[in-house]
């Protein structure tokens, strides 16, 4: 007879596969939050604004219902706080992800994840025969789709990094790899006394301006295009890198490092906004939804990963900068407050 506490390791592991991930996914295809934002509505409903199927509709949401996301009452499906984030006009919404991380090319790498066990390389390139950022370049149907989910994990975190850490004391703030300027933007609005320098690859910051006009801080917001493996712009006081870091392996990461470096005076800050992975304590494991996102990176990835506090002190050590302080915040990622040596 198995223990109580076999039997709940059981449910729990037959809960854990992949059938919900994808049923949000096709719930967010055919926008049914985006319908209920008006009022409830039957299965049927919502299948003829989406010409969709009725009945399966019925069964997908209902589905879904016993998740929390969208809720049955009395033959009529309602939103919940989480099917609000799949709605298209939602301000943090998760709807580009859902779409995004059940497109064709990131299930069939998923699918792979045994190659990348095997030899430590990214599934991604094994499958496709490209690197992930090459092949978003040649596909127009999947870049558009990943910017937008960077964007909304973006829109997610602003508030906790602005709560969790006090940029008065800079005057000029360069954004590493700033993609679109969200960010920097959210930034300077808060700081109306500080100016920024977007820097990113020129086709990228391209885009940027219609992001950092509804902020009202273009007047006070330089853009520059450029690599960060080759140099960044020395006229800032500090230096931002988001979600840079663990895009790459180790010795890629000291090339950015310090080419920041060589922009930097002597005590100047770094802030790299990123994950940080917890350590393991006995008597066990602790939940850190970024090790999961570690294996996100070991897939799509030439050696990026996820990183402890220990690998980024390493890095940052190697690369002529000292470690201040860790600053958690209210999301999965951390500050990291370094200064140039």
């Amino acid at each position: 007879m198995l223990s109580a506490s076999t039997r709940a390791a059981q449910e729990l592991m037959l809960h854990l596969h992949g059938q919900y991930f994808f049923a949000i996914g096709a719930a967010a295809k055919f926008g049914y939050a985006d319908h209920l934002a008006s009022g409830a509505k039957t299965a049927d409903e919502l299948a003829r604004l989406t010409d969709t199927h009725g009945p399966t509709v019925y069964r997908l949401l209902r589905a879904l219902g016993d998740i929390g996301i969208f809720e049955e009452r009395e033959g009529h499906f309602a939103n919940t706080p989480q099917s609000e984030l799949l709605r298209a006009d939602h301000p943090t919404s998760l709807r580009p992800a859902a779409l995004f991380l059940c497109h064709e090319s990131i299930v069939t790498t998923w699918a792979n994840l045994d190659y990348s066990v095997k030899t430590g390389k990214p599934a991604f390139d094994h499958v496709y025969g490209t690197g992930f950022w090459h092949h978003m370049k040649e596909h127009p149907d999947v870049g558009p789709l990943f910017n937008a989910t960077m964007a909304s994990y973006t829109s997610s975190q602003i508030e906790a990094v602005l709560d969790a850490y006090d940029f008065s004391g800079i005057q000029r703030l360069c954004d590493v790899g700033g993609g679109q300027g969200r960010m920097l933007a959210a930034i300077l609005a808060k700081y109306p006394k500080m100016r920024g320098i977007l820097f990113d690859q020129p086709h990228v910051i391209g885009g940027a301006a219609p992001t950092l006009e509804r902020a009202g801080v273009s007047a006070r917001c330089e853009q520059i295009g450029g690599s960060f493996f080759e140099s960044v712009p020395a006229e800032a006081d500090a230096h931002l890198l988001k979600a840079i870091i663990h895009d790459w392996n180790d010795e890629d990461c000291l090339r950015i490092l310090e080419a920041v470096n060589r922009a930097s005076k002597p005590g100047q800050k770094l802030l790299v906004i990123d994950a940080v992975v917890q350590t393991n304590r006995a008597p066990g494991n602790t939940l850190d939804l970024n090790k999961m996102v570690d294996l996100v990176m070991l897939l799509f990835t030439s050696g990026g990963r996820e990183r402890t506090e220990r690998d980024f002190a390493a890095l940052l050590g190697a690369s002529n900068f000292e470690l201040v302080r860790v600053l958690p915040t209210q999301s999965p990622i951390s500050i990291i407050e370094a200064r140039a040596k």
